[in-house]
């Protein structure tokens, strides 16, 4: 099934997310976007685009998605429930 990543930024609420694993050396932390009870993450970046890199350690990358998820009006503890929800979306109630 082919998920269509411009009806889930009309649809769903999301959150930019780094992880220890998306380290790559002398470039940062990559960037992925995370849709609510959407299962998984999509890495920034392909067909032609280039990934967005931010920080250069874990904390500071960090740092980055909750300003950019507070920008779009997003809490930190808001971003944490879609960050789970993307992992257990049947768990929330919430599709």
């Amino acid at each position: 099934m082919q998920i269509n990543i411009k009806m889930l930024f009309k649809t769903k609420r999301w959150i930019y997310h780094v992880s220890e694993s998306s380290f790559v050396k002398n470039k940062g932390y990559r960037v992925s976007i995370v849709f609510e009870n959407v299962q998984g993450y999509f890495p920034t970046g392909g067909n032609g685009k280039e990934p967005w890199y931010w920080g250069g350690d874990l904390k500071d990358a960090e740092t980055i998605c909750e300003a950019r998820n507070a920008e779009r009006g997003i809490s930190k503890e808001e971003a944490m429930f879609i960050l789970m929800s993307s992992m257990y979306p049947a768990a929330t109630g919430r599709n």
